[in-house]
């Protein structure tokens, strides 16, 4: 649709800037004030959801598993303001069960972000 394709001449626009981020950042004032912001937010999440497809498939290894964790960076990003969220719902923080079983209680014994606790909210032993 035109609106993302205007975000992407934005950027290859400011591609060759001395200042590419200033540079980027005023093209998007100006399809904000052309359009609407919620029009540019929705092209840009539109570009950053390519983006990140374009990683998942091209780049594994860049994104693969974090260092001592079956979670991927993908899946960290993804799940880290949940974590977050819950290990702050939960009292007692620690290697302890009663902060655990919290923790799979507020996040859900069927969430894909249980094996990433550890890697998000350094606890050892991890039970996860």
């Amino acid at each position: 649709d035109s609106d993302h394709e205007a975000v992407l001449e934005a950027t290859r626009s400011c591609s060759e800037a001395e200042d590419d981020l200033q540079c980027l950042l005023e093209k998007l004032r100006d399809l904000v004030e052309a359009k609407s912001l919620g029009v540019v937010c929705s092209a840009l999440l539109e570009v950053e959801n390519g983006i990140k497809t374009g990683l998942g498939i091209f780049c594994p290894v860049e994104l693969g598993a974090v260092e001592g964790s079956s979670c991927s960076w993908w899946e960290v990003a993804k799940c880290t303001a949940k974590v977050l969220a819950a290990g702050i719902a939960c009292p007692n923080p620690g290697a302890n069960t009663k902060y655990f079983e919290c923790m799979v209680k507020a996040l859900g014994a069927a969430s894909p972000c249980l094996p990433c606790v550890c890697s998000i909210i350094p606890i050892t032993p991890c039970p996860f």
